[in-house]
Order: C-alpha cells, then sequence, then structure tokens
C-alpha cells in the first residue's frame, strides 16, 4: 500500500510539475497532524533526497520563531493555544526525523 502511495505521488508530482520541497512541506504538515500514520508518512518523506527535508524544516524552524504578523479578531489565548499545539506537534515531528536518522543535527 505504501509503495502504491509512494508511486502515485511521484506521478502526481511529474504529471503536473509540482514543487517538490512543496509537495514534501505538504507531507510533513499532514504527518505532524497524524504522528499515528508513522509507516506510511516516514515511507514517503524517506524517498525523497535528505536535503529536501532538511531545507523544508528547516524554513518551518525559521518561520515558528518570527512573530506572527496577522491581527485576527478571534481570541487572543485560544490563537495561541493553537499555536503552541501547532508547535508541539511540529517539534514532535522533527524529533521523529531525527531518531530515523532522516534528519542531523550538524
Amino acid at each position: 500500500a505504501t509503495s502504491h502511495l509512494i508511486y502515485t505521488v511521484e506521478l502526481l508530482v511529474g504529471y503536473f510539475k509540482l514543487d517538490p520541497f512543496r509537495v514534501h512541506a505538504l507531507i510533513q504538515d499532514v504527518f505532524e497532524h497524524d504522528l499515528r500514520r508513522q509507516p506510511s508518512f516516514l515511507e514517503l518523506l524517506r524517498d525523497a533526497p535528505r536535503n529536501v527535508c532538511a531545507e523544508v524544516v528547516g524554513f518551518k524552524l525559521v518561520r515558528q520563531e518570527q512573530p506572527s504578523k496577522e491581527t485576527s479578531s478571534c481570541d487572543d489565548e485560544t490563537s495561541n493555544s493553537e499555536e503552541e499545539t501547532d508547535r508541539q506537534a511540529f517539534y514532535k515531528l522533527v524529533a521523529l526525523l531525527i531518531k530515523e536518522g532522516m534528519l542531523d543535527l550538524r
């Protein structure tokens, strides 16, 4: 099932001339919100070159540290809670990628 998923993603990237970095970023976004499906997502992410994973994570780390410029009318406490939950999910994903040898701290 996972090999079919990888094949399908590769076909879509090629057919629609999608940016592999953006596709990788989207896979990471979905994965960080559903870490229970590790085997499938890890296989998808393993299929990409190592530098793609590192660059996407690096970009997200920089983006996470920048203060949000968006101002919204929603409750700030709720917004901060959601941001913290997203941040924790992202850090769990990064830790898993390091554990699996897909990211290097050097």
